[in-house]
């Protein structure tokens, strides 16, 4: 593949990442990866210009999947939460709302995307095509897409931001556990395939009670319990424009501890906040960027002691 701006020092960029995302995958014992990617991040750590991030992100994954054992899987979100007022789920067309890497990628691989209207991934390697070939009704709890990726003992691959941006795996445990403020809620419409007439769907997501739940994420408590039980790791990229972080989390071992927390009614791990219930230790997103760039901090300032 060929960049039109600064072809040598940004394959040595891409390169340097795949590098490392291989290193995680080749340390962690699954064979399912997740690789999330803050676009935004890589961009300028790599010196990529915009009018060429497509080609960056196909690089990547390319890169990665042409790596990839004969067991082993890879997957981009691709996650779609328009379904209840478009009533409408096309693999190939539906826009990714997860971000622009899914996004680009779906726009060179719309044959990867799994069949599932709110919670879809773009599948590669193993699990290509037999992920895709069906229709998934339930994004959560039992006979789920997520209930396939916690039982095949994903490992979340996140760069450039904090894992908990992606940890929408905490709504599994959450569905298991039946938690009392959120519901299952069924929706309606029509699953667009290629060269096919529309089919009627049914799809079911696990909702907030919007009387009781604004948002429900892990806690501080939790991401130091992961962390202590090692089923999280850090990886510093410092040989780039700017430097990167990269987390490796497993997700099996994450749900077992947060299921048990939640069943246990203790909510350290997982926790929520709404109009009777203040935010206290619930991590949103704009905490997430803080405790990434305080993370990424503490790691330049240790490798240069």
């Amino acid at each position: 593949m060929q960049f039109e701006h600064n072809h040598h020092s940004v394959i040595q960029a891409l390169d340097n990442i795949v590098s490392a995302v291989q290193l995680s995958f080749n340390q962690c014992q699954s064979d399912v990866y997740w690789l999330s990617v803050d676009f935004r991040m890589l961009i300028a750590a790599t010196g990529v210009k915009h009018t060429e991030a497509h080609k960056a992100a196909v690089y990547i994954v390319d890169s990665l999947v042409e790596q990839l054992k004969p067991n082993e899987s890879l997957l981009i979100s691709s996650f779609y939460f328009s379904f209840p007022h478009s009533k409408a789920f096309s693999p190939y067309k539906s826009e990714v709302q997860t971000g622009v890497f899914g996004a680009m990628l779906l726009a060179q691989y719309p044959q990867h995307r799994v069949q599932q209207p709110f919670y879809s991934f773009l599948v590669f390697g193993h699990a290509y095509p037999s992920l895709t070939q069906n229709y998934i009704a339930k994004s959560t709890g039992p006979d789920s897409i997520f209930e396939w990726v916690i039982n095949n003992n994903t490992q979340l691959i996140c760069v450039g931001h904090h894992y908990v941006k992606s940890l929408s795996s905490i709504h599994h445990a959450e569905h298991c556990a039946d938690v009392d403020y959120r519901y299952v809620k069924t929706f309606s419409g029509s699953l667009l395939l290629q060269n096919s007439k529309e089919q009627h769907i049914e799809t079911q997501f696990y909702v907030r009670d919007l009387d009781t739940c604004d948002f429900s994420s892990l806690t501080h408590t939790g991401d130091r319990a992961f962390r202590e039980a090692a089923v999280i790791e850090s990886q510093l990229l410092s040989t780039l424009k700017r430097p990167l972080l990269i987390h490796s989390i497993n997700l099996l071992c994450t749900h077992e501890m947060m299921l048990q927390d939640l069943n246990s009614g203790n909510n350290r791990y997982v926790d929520y906040f709404g109009p009777m219930k203040q935010e206290h230790e619930v991590i949103t997103g704009k905490v997430a960027d803080k405790l990434y760039t305080k993370e990424l901090n503490a790691l330049i300032n240790t490798q240069s002691c």
